[in-house]
């Protein structure tokens, strides 16, 4: 019981960063939307990452990047943020096929990719999602 208590006072969760622009990013190409983010960190503890929730910063949008099932906007991040993401190709998932997954996003960005060139800034607030 007092293992529970001490990890309800430190939760776990996802340490993610925002988009709070969200008019710069290229429209859906497929029915299904999501929240717009970037993943950071997954299955992490709220107390190890306080310094950095509530961090406004900018990004750069650098490709709209689409396959046949799912569509993301692949992200450049400021040096100082990318060593805290543990995320091989940060970005932002925008739209998917109905069933597709938006993890999916991860796979096709290490295969073969349609692409155009977005070169748009971004805002962003780290925020933490606790599970």
């Amino acid at each position: 019981m007092i293992q529970y208590l001490e990890e309800n006072k430190n939760p776990r969760g996802i340490l993610w960063a925002t988009v709070k622009n969200p008019k710069v990013l290229p429209e859906p190409k497929y029915e299904n939307t999501f929240h717009l983010h970037t993943t950071f960190q997954f299955n992490v503890k709220r107390d190890d990452w306080e310094d950095y929730i509530g961090m406004v910063f900018k990004g750069i949008g650098k490709w709209n990047t689409w396959n046949d099932e799912i569509q993301a906007v692949k992200v450049i991040l400021p040096f100082p943020l990318r060593k805290i993401s543990k995320n091989e190709n940060p970005h932002i998932t925008i739209s998917a096929k109905t069933g597709v997954k938006p993890v999916k996003s991860n796979d096709m960005l290490l295969g073969d990719f349609n692409k155009e060139l977005l070169d748009k800034e971004i805002e962003f607030e780290i925020e933490f999602k606790e599970f």
